[in-house]
């Protein structure tokens, strides 16, 4: 079981007619921008809001996570 692959995360990436998209990633410790002993799930979702001045809200959001007893640590729902 040591060297199983397992499904233990989902991301998402999902863009409505370029109103609203949302984009979800997972850094490992070793990749760009990585820490050590972590992993970095980073979700970014961004709205279209005035056509006339091309507004847009982004809002972000950044966790670091951790592998526990063969699971990580924090249980990140996915968007509806």
């Amino acid at each position: 079981m040591e060297n199983e692959l397992r499904k233990t995360f989902e991301i998402t990436q999902i863009s409505d007619a370029g109103i609203y998209w949302l984009k979800e990633n997972l850094i490992f410790p070793d990749g760009e921008n990585g820490i050590k002993g972590k992993l970095v799930y980073q979700k970014e979702m961004e709205e279209y809001m005035d056509q006339e001045t091309n507004g847009v809200e982004i809002n972000n959001l950044s966790r670091e996570l951790e592998w526990e007893n063969g699971e990580i640590s924090l249980k990140i729902e996915p968007e509806e």
